[in-house]
């Protein structure tokens, strides 16, 4: 099999795009295609101290690069040569069997749809909005209905013991820390009345699936006896063999106790959920040191103002750092405390399922 990997997208290219493509090939013995700027490229392999290219793995040269800024409609059309719209072609060609990109989702998706074409069969690509109650489910489908004449095809609705980012004012994402949360039974009920004109306009369902503090199979059957047509479990799978978090990530999440979830105010503007990591603390205490480079990666993250760079805190969480990462998690993190897999959580969730009365 031959990938091709757009060696200049996502939050920190080339670096992470290329040295994790030139593992894939020493490990799987994938062939691989990274295209970008090449001189960025080879720069980025002699720093890792690879001074040859591997065996199976090439260069294409692209000049330009799609940036989180650009317009996602136009963009691959405006920048001919960029490491997105060249990989596209290469895979339309028949130079590979894949194209893999971290950058720039819509710019990927137009592009995908507009010059490879879709997979025979297949109309468009299912989209699903998170909401956080029946006013911004009802102000969705209402702006979809007009301008689009779609609606979606199904809605998550994140409560506010959600983990990340919330949407719900600070205070009510406080209360809901403190033990007070809006119910998610209640806002089930508003979500599933707001698209009741829509599914009847369109004349069919748009299934709701819940998440945020749902903790086992009991309660999925609860919410799904109250119109839900299932449940988002995340923070526990974290905790499994297979998730491909870093160690460090998982033990910071296994060692965590109840006390250490809090409610943070994010760079971007929004309220979110995480692990007190060091990062926070120092943030609480005003001795976080200030932004010294910002690529202007988020439009509504403001240098000047944000406490800490969030993509920074990101990555770091996902390597494993606890020092500097923002840990995301649910708020019932601190009763994660085994490392599990996959099928012991389905099992577990599904008898509970089963056995709910």
């Amino acid at each position: 099999m031959k990938i091709v990997v757009d060696a200049m997208g996502g939050d920190n290219a080339p670096q992470a795009p290329v040295m994790g493509a030139v593992q894939a090939n020493r490990e799987y013995g994938v062939e691989i295609i990274l295209v970008g700027r090449g001189e960025d490229i080879l720069k980025t392999l002699a720093a890792n101290g690879i001074s040859d290219l591997p065996a199976g793995v090439a260069v294409t040269h692209a000049s330009e690069v799609v940036e989180m800024c650009d317009d996602p409609a136009t963009a691959f059309r405006k920048k001919k040569d960029s490491s997105l719209t060249v990989g596209l072609n290469l895979l339309k060609e028949g130079a590979g069997d894949a194209f893999v990109s971290a950058g720039s989702t819509g710019a990927l998706l137009s592009g995908a749809t507009l010059v490879t074409k879709r997979i025979k069969g297949i109309r468009r690509a299912a989209l699903a909005p998170v909401v956080s109650g029946g006013r911004s489910a009802a102000l969705i489908c209402k702006l979809w209905d007009r301008r689009y004449g779609r609606v979606p095809d199904f809605v998550v609705l994140e409560g506010p013991l959600a983990g990340g980012h919330l949407g719900f004012s600070p205070q009510e994402a406080r209360e809901a820390q403190a033990g007070r949360p809006r119910p998610l039974s209640a806002l089930l009920a508003e979500v599933l009345e707001s698209l009741a004109p829509f599914r009847e306009k369109y004349g069919r369902d748009i299934p709701v699936f819940v998440a945020g503090g749902v903790k086992s199979g009991a309660e999925l059957r609860r919410y799904m006896d109250q119109g839900a047509a299932g449940v988002q479990f995340a923070t526990r799978f974290i905790a499994t063999e297979e998730c491909d978090a870093s160690p460090g990530y998982k033990r910071a999440l296994l060692d965590a106790e109840a006390e250490d979830v809090t409610i943070v105010q994010s760079p971007v503007g929004m309220p979110g959920r995480a692990l007190r990591s060091p990062l926070i603390r120092r943030v609480e205490a005003g001795t976080q040191p200030k932004i010294t480079r910002c690529d202007r990666c988020l439009a509504a993250c403001d240098c000047k103002t944000a406490p800490y760079c969030i993509s920074k805190a990101l990555i770091a969480a996902v390597e494993g750092d606890w020092e500097n990462g923002l840990f995301f998690c649910g708020a019932n993190a601190g009763e994660v405390n085994t490392l599990s897999t996959v099928k012991e959580q389905m099992d577990q969730i599904l008898n509970e399922w089963r056995t709910a009365p």
